[in-house]
């Protein structure tokens, strides 16, 4: 049996890249519990439940790129410039 590993979805990520991943990728949308600071110097343990992708490590580094190349289309292709008259 193959080791599992988790890839945190970072805030932001639209959901059509989420669904494209799990479409091309062989790994599962999943929920994780990580403790969340959200001030320095604060004893605070606030919990969260935040989504993960889940698979194996080759396929996760995969992942990453694709996230990547994705987001940074996403960023260039919504800025137009355009010479003024």
């Amino acid at each position: 049996m193959t080791e599992k590993y988790d890839l945190i979805i970072p805030p932001g990520v639209p959901q059509s890249t989420i669904v494209d991943v799990v479409k091309k990728f062989d790994v599962d949308v999943a929920e994780r519990k990580v403790q969340v600071n959200y001030a320095i110097g604060t004893e605070d343990k606030v919990m969260r439940n935040i989504l993960v992708f889940r698979g194996d490590h080759e396929t996760l580094k995969e992942v990453e790129l694709f996230i990547e190349r994705e987001l940074t289309d996403k960023i260039e292709n919504s800025f137009h410039f355009e010479r003024s008259l």
